[in-house]
């Protein structure tokens, strides 16, 4: 596993946490990495080709919606999945 890429998941989530609030709920948090998960799934559909992508670039974008996936979960898990000492 490579460090870099968590390092950029980190930083993902942090930049998204200045720009969006905290999740209100599990099923706000889950809808945002569904959203997420959906867009990479668009791509992995995708024919790179007829996009006029070339293999680097269609990686990139690929990369690009995983760490999104992954810093949304990493929200997900921090933000309301933690436990309270009063708990």
């Amino acid at each position: 596993m490579k460090n870099k890429f968590i390092e950029e998941v980190i930083k993902e989530a942090e930049d998204t946490q200045k720009i969006h609030p905290a999740f209100h709920s599990y099923h706000e948090g889950c809808a945002v990495i569904m959203e997420e998960m959906d867009e990479l799934w668009d791509l992995v559909k995708l024919n790179p080709y007829k996009a006029e992508l070339t293999q680097k670039q269609y990686k990139r974008m690929m990369r690009s919606e995983a760490k999104q996936i992954a810093a949304m979960c990493l929200r997900f898990a921090e933000e309301l999945c933690e436990e309270n000492e009063n708990e």
